[in-house]
């Protein structure tokens, strides 16, 4: 980041290409106007890059990294909006039930949406732009999907620390209305890639607007560290800032499919509609998808961030469902994984309970078969490459990274 430059208020680039361009962190031209993307292969970047010499001899123009961008300028944490603080720790929790089947309803869209971009063949004019597109949505996707398991580890925390007066989670449902701009609200939908539906997806995402504002309170709340831990608040920021990287990722998307939207229909797009669950490949695609989230829920009633075997049943439902959705926008007409099925309340059966729980379930934090730490310290470290592969957050502070990768070592709270 440079001074002068137009950024958001987490401090990224207000230019989507710039946020979202790895570059090469020991590269030997330092200018700004010179300064171009890293490549994808070490032996195409190191002629440019310093030798060992000239990193002793030039080690202070080399620029610390944090949250994966180079900071020339003093570094201070995004200010999170002021928001009036929940006055009960029951009423924080009802709002963490909200939010998680808010995130999980906006991932379901945006997988959605992913398979209405055309599958690239091989020899396909636009395959650079369709491979693009179909890895960023699925990237924000998994992202939501993170924030969902994320914001119920808050609900755990706050029953298992014995904040709350009685249990929340685990939170896998839907919800109906979805924000939108200007303060308004629309009905959840299963639509194709289109250029309106793409605005919908970066006004839920916009700064200080609609998800991101959704977590103001949540914040505030659990800032107070007289009544919740540290750790918490962090936790709650982290689901912040992952926005703030969705709302570029969108705009990144935007400026990529720009010149493809005055076709009709655009070359890029399938024209999915949400298949009839009679189907036989949607009937087995929405029963994954349904699994899955029985496994999941079979997992969070334990209290276990680490139950291996529910986590990974599900993940090899997620391999399958993908494969039937790539299968189902292939026929003719194309059709979409009807996640929105009213199947989907009934089919969703009360968590299930541990054997010999009642109420509260299990021991509390901390004793004997309570639930484990699921936060461990990171320190930043200075990488070769791409600035954008930098441990995200300063030396010496403990910050909770579940779902991250820490090292190349996936972490021990999300499997």
């Amino acid at each position: 980041m440079y001074r002068g430059e137009s950024t958001l208020p987490d401090g990224e680039s207000d230019d989507p290409m710039k946020a979202n361009t790895p570059i090469d962190w020991l590269r030997s031209d330092r200018a700004p106007g010179r300064t171009a993307a890293a490549l994808g292969d070490f032996n195409l970047n190191r002629p440019a890059q310093m030798d060992h010499y000239e990193i002793n001899q030039r080690w202070q123009d080399l620029s610390i990294v944090l949250l994966g961008r180079e900071q020339r300028n003093e570094y201070r944490p995004r200010p999170i909006e002021n928001a009036t603080p929940f006055d009960t720790p029951d009423k924080l929790a009802a709002e963490l039930v909200r939010l998680a089947t808010l995130e999980h309803t906006v991932a379901l869209e945006y997988l959605y949406a992913r398979y209405s971009v055309r599958n690239p063949k091989a020899k396909d004019p636009m395959a650079d732009e369709l491979t693009f597109v179909r890895h960023e949505l699925l990237l924000i996707a998994v992202g939501e999907m993170r924030h969902l398991r994320w914001v119920n580890q808050l609900l755990w925390e706050l029953d298992h620390r014995r904040i709350t007066s009685q249990r929340f989670g685990p939170s896998l449902r839907l919800i109906d209305q979805v924000p939108a701009a200007d303060g308004k609200m629309r009905s959840k939908a299963l639509r194709p890639l289109t250029s309106n539906v793409l605005d919908d997806f970066i006004a839920v995402e916009a700064p200080s607007g609609t998800l991101d504002g959704e977590y103001a309170e949540v914040v505030s709340t659990l800032r107070d560290q007289r009544k919740y831990p540290e750790e918490l608040a962090q936790l709650a920021e982290r689901i912040v800032a992952d926005g703030m990287k969705h709302y570029s990722r969108f705009r990144e998307i935007r400026i990529t499919l720009q010149p493809f939207f005055a076709g009709n229909p655009p070359p890029y797009l399938v024209e999915l509609t949400p298949a009839d669950p009679a189907n036989g490949l949607a009937k087995q695609a929405f029963n994954a998808y349904q699994q899955i989230l029985a496994d999941l829920a079979k997992a969070y009633a334990k209290d276990d961030a680490e139950d291996f075997g529910n986590i990974a049943a599900a993940r090899s439902l997620m391999f399958q469902l993908d494969d039937l959705a790539n299968q189902l926008a292939g026929q003719v007409p194309p059709l979409g994984v009807p996640y929105f099925s009213s199947r989907h309340r009934a089919s969703l059966a009360p968590w299930p309970a541990v054997a010999g729980s009642a109420g509260r379930r299990g021991p509390r934090h901390g004793q004997p078969g309570g639930l484990r730490r699921a936060f461990f310290a990171v320190r930043v470290h200075r990488q070769k490459g791409s600035s954008s592969r930098t441990t995200p957050y300063p030396a010496g502070r403990s910050f909770p990274v579940c779902g991250t990768d820490y090292k190349g070592r996936p972490s021990r709270c999300l499997r």
